[in-house]
């Protein structure tokens, strides 16, 4: 796929769920067909907010209109990073947030992983640096618990950008390189290059 123009059968096929009020089909389709490609091919961010909104026909400060409560973390995951990548921070904060709340009680162990390492990002980003850092200290905790380690280095990579924005560089380092340890005993794609870069990044900062 290289055009949103490409996406036009899945599109319709999901508008036209949503109009006959099957929601559970319409993210069904939206999961399989819709996902990938708007978010990390073409990030296609203001279509992807309009179509999640209309799983959302009693209002964005309710639940979504899905059967199974399990659907309601990720859709409100998906919305946020949406805001996040077309610059409303704060929406997309409020996302996560109600997302992890979701995982907490319906997916403890990755769920709320993902949803913390999102919400420390945005944190970061928009300078609520100690609740950035306490986000990511709360996903390394879960993830060490429950031994995933891809979540212990996804969320030590964070740590030790929060770490590096407020100026502890040391802190910073250590964090990054523990978590590039992690990624290059498992081939998690792309992982290892990222964090190679944030610490280049750390680098430059340290001097």
């Amino acid at each position: 796929v290289s055009s949103i123009e490409e996406l036009t059968a899945p599109i319709e096929l999901y508008n036209s769920l949503v109009g006959l009020e099957r929601y559970d089909e319409a993210y069904a389709v939206f999961q399989a067909r819709l996902n990938y490609h708007t978010l990390f091919v073409l990030s296609a961010n203001r279509e992807r907010i309009e179509l999640l909104a209309e799983l959302f026909p009693d209002g964005m400060h309710n639940p979504p209109r899905l059967t199974r409560i399990t659907n309601h973390a990720p859709t409100l995951g998906y919305l946020g990073q949406s805001y996040d990548y077309v610059g409303y921070p704060k929406k997309a904060i409020d996302m996560f947030r109600r997302s992890k709340e979701l995982n907490d009680r319906y997916y403890p162990t990755k769920g709320t992983c993902i949803s913390l390492c999102l919400l420390t990002r945005t944190l970061r980003a928009v300078g609520e640096l100690r609740e950035s850092e306490l986000a990511a200290q709360q996903a390394w905790s879960v993830a060490h618990e429950a031994g995933i380690p891809y979540w212990q280095a996804d969320s030590l990579k964070h740590l030790g950008l929060t770490y590096a924005v407020r100026g502890e560089l040391r802190r910073s380092g250590r964090a990054l390189r523990r978590a590039l340890q992690f990624f290059r005993k498992q081939p998690w794609y792309g992982n290892e290059e990222a964090t190679l870069i944030f610490l280049a990044q750390w680098a430059l900062w340290a001097g």
